[in-house]
């Protein structure tokens, strides 16, 4: 740029008698505000993302009746007017809690034009309630803040959270809270927000939040009837007065106990009342589940809907009771009851209109949190432990195949193991290419996760293994580092029981980057030391210089240039006797990076370039790698002076890593181009990108990349 032209986005002063007279007047059309002002010096125009208003609720239910006490209360003001309106919602499960949020959020909704938002906080599953900081990024992107923009940890979300919403009139629903402090997390500070909670438990710590606490019990008498008689009709309630009454005292006032009652009953006209109430008399004496609590009355009436299955619609039904994930698609049906897709219609219908399975979108599935628990026992009372563990293991091959066929899309140069699969292909749909591949991991990371998890504990190892380590480029290019941990973690000691040592290696290696991500060298350190005596054991040289490599990984990163020179000139050799080129000219390019640290500039450049040159050649195996290189090679041409060529490298690069959407590497590209602008004497240029690298580093979580960049930043001078 010259030193005439003024930067993008930046208007240059009008100099007092050179522009056009000053007039009050607009010409012209302006949409949004207007400014009348005098002369005006440079201005800096942020546009925010253009998005819709949030609304994120699901629809209000349909035969919702006469809570009216409960709706009078959450229409009364906000106790604390420095705050936002928190209302707990607390109760047994299946009492209604949602419904009746939900049913006054939509009644509400004009008080709230800035959105609605929603998320589903799993405290039904005690066992693995949702982390606040995924749900705070759920909330910013549904705000419009961009997914690679969104900081790491609650805390840095919860704030940007609480600006994003401040003056902004939005209601925001926290479905199955576990804890206080979960929903604490998620608590904006803004007056103009309302904050409803359902929850089982009590929560009364909130009560130093200014929370409002309704509890909500069960629905009367004259409800529940009502309830009953919008959904089956008055002519048949009226028709049989004694069991309708008997049939409401049985389902206990509970709200989904009598939707599904009253879903059987409008689906099969001929059914009479009396006869489905000594249906649920056999349950109550054969369970006692109206006399031993809220979730075994649940089950009692989810048990008769049930039995009026047909039994494949039962068998489906128990089955994906197994699944280790929140939903599923019809592949995964498929593959868990071994029937095709055609054949799994009726039983989906079946389990559709009795209101125990739900369609969240096309071809995806989901089980209310309770029927999902319901099923799940039912198989456990029905199904042998052989049928269970052949259910589950249907499921981990599924996975583990539609993984094995991204991952080669993605990674093709990941190097599984030896797998047998013990059931035959249910699903031959191929992914159009890479990103719909990756994209698919992105979609299934819970279920993915989950199966790694349930296979591990089901002992199902091998088959936990492999699903584990072909997550891979799910880790490699979008981070996901919790994720990463636990599935690392579970491979780990599946590796171990097994007593396999080269399984157990690779997954200690792979671990290893993780804890060097963030900054936990002593735990990276012992990792490594444990691969290098695996595989001195075994005589693996691979392994051995798979080792070494990742050993002058670390050391760089800790600035020990010498020591990483020193491992990674070992790694190549060791690649290259074993034949793997691909891996020798990383290590060549790690060889070259350390020596133009260590001041021999000359050499490691001509080091870098050979590297670069020869992955180039690998790009369509490793585009992520190829693209990197390239940034590499930018930053070590900066070293020697090289400014223009690093320019059209280091830009090269950042539009390769754009293409793979790929953050890590994004950020990578922001931090060379920061070394550019430096090079070049542009300090503001040099902060901006400085602040770009470290958001997306901090947003995977690695520490170790984004520690040097924020000494940078907030050094006692900043970039000069």
């Amino acid at each position: 740029m010259s030193g005439t032209e003024d930067p993008p986005g930046i208007f240059p002063l009008v100099q007092p008698g050179t522009g056009p007279s000053a007039a009050n007047a607009l010409s012209g059309t302006a949409h949004g505000p207007v400014v009348q002002a005098g002369s005006i010096g440079q201005i800096h125009f942020h546009r925010g993302p253009e998005r819709g208003v949030p609304r994120q609720l699901a629809p209000a239910p349909a035969h919702f009746t006469n809570r009216d006490a409960e709706l009078d209360e959450l229409d009364r003001p906000v106790a604390h007017p420095d705050r936002c309106g928190l209302v707990v919602l607390s109760g047994f499960g299946g009492v209604g809690k949602t419904a009746l949020a939900l049913s006054w959020l939509h009644r509400a909704r004009d008080r709230f034009a800035d959105g609605q938002l929603y998320a589903d906080l799993s405290g039904a599953d005690a066992g693995r309630p949702a982390d606040p900081a995924t749900v705070l990024g759920d909330f910013l992107r549904a705000l419009g803040v961009p997914p690679e923009e969104l900081p790491a940890g609650t805390g840095p979300r919860a704030a940007w959270f609480r600006s994003s919403v401040a003056g902004r009139s939005v209601a925001i629903l926290l479905d199955n809270a576990w804890t206080a402090a979960q929903v604490r997390a998620l608590l904006p500070a803004a007056p103009s927000c309302t904050v409803v909670v359902t929850t089982r438990r009590m929560l009364r710590s909130l009560l130093a939040d200014g929370a409002r606490f309704i509890d909500v019990g069960p629905l009367n008498a004259d409800a529940s009837r009502t309830l009953l008689l919008k959904a089956v009709g008055r002519q048949r309630i009226s028709a049989e007065p004694e069991p309708a009454r008997e049939l409401v005292r049985l389902c206990g006032g509970l709200p989904i106990a009598l939707s599904v009652t009253a879903a059987r009953l409008a689906s099969r006209r001929l059914l009479r009342l009396g006869e489905t109430v000594a249906e649920l008399q056999q349950e109550q004496r054969r369970l006692g589940l109206l006399s031993r609590g809220e979730e075994v009355s649940v089950r009692s009436v989810f048990d008769a809907s049930y039995q009026e299955l047909p039994g494949p619609a039962r068998s489906t039904y128990r089955a994906m009771g197994l699944h280790p994930g929140p939903e599923f698609d019809r592949a995964v049906l498929a593959a868990a009851t071994g029937l095709g897709r055609a054949a799994l219609d009726e039983p989906l219908e079946a389990l559709q209109e009795a209101h125990l399975l739900q369609e969240v979108r096309g071809g995806r599935y989901r089980f209310h949190d309770l029927i999902r628990l319901h099923a799940k026992e039912k198989a456990d009372v029905t199904d042998t432990a052989e049928r269970r563990a052949e259910v589950l293991l249907r499921i981990v091959e599924h996975y583990v195949r539609r993984t094995g066929q991204a991952a080669a899309l993605c990674t093709p140069h990941l190097r599984g193991a030896a797998y047998e699969f013990a059931f035959p292909e249910a699903d031959s749909a191929e992914f159009a290419d890479r990103g719909q591949a990756l994209d698919w991991l992105e979609q299934e990371r819970a279920n993915l996760v989950g199966a790694v998890r349930a296979a591990a504990d089901g002992g199902l190892l091998a088959a936990a293994w492999q699903l584990g380590y072909l997550l891979w480029p799910l880790f490699r290019y979008r981070g996901h580092h919790a994720d990463w941990r636990a599935v690392d973690e579970a491979c780990l000691a599946a590796a171990r029981e097994l007593g396999e040592p080269e399984l157990e290696a690779r997954t200690a290696r792979r671990l290893a980057m993780l804890h060097h991500r963030h900054a936990e060298w002593a735990v990276a350190d012992r990792l490594l030391h444990r691969c290098a005596e695996l595989h001195a054991r075994s005589g693996d040289a691979y392994g051995a210089a798979d080792t070494a490599d990742a050993q002058a990984v670390l050391a760089l990163a800790r600035g020990d240039a010498l020591a990483a020179r020193a491992s990674a000139q070992h790694a190549e050799t060791g690649f290259a006797i074993t034949g793997f080129p691909r891996k020798a000219a990383l290590a060549r390019l790690l060889s070259g990076q350390a020596g133009v640290r260590i001041g021999e500039v000359a050499t490691g450049l001509t080091e870098v370039r050979a590297a670069t040159a020869l992955l180039r050649e690998h790009r369509a195996q490793d585009p992520f790698n190829a693209a990197r290189a390239r940034l590499v090679l930018g930053e070590s041409l900066v070293a020697a002076g090289e400014v223009a060529e690093a320019a059209a490298e280091i830009d090269a690069g950042a539009t390769e890593m754009d293409e793979l959407d790929s953050p890590v590497g994004q950020a990578l590209a922001h931090s060379a181009r920061a070394e550019l602008a430096a090079a070049r004497g542009h300090p503001a240029d040099e902060r901006r990108q400085l602040a770009a690298a470290l958001r997306l580093f901090e947003h995977q979580g690695d520490e170790a990349a984004a520690a040097p960049l924020r000494d940078r930043l907030t050094g006692p001078s900043g970039p000069a």
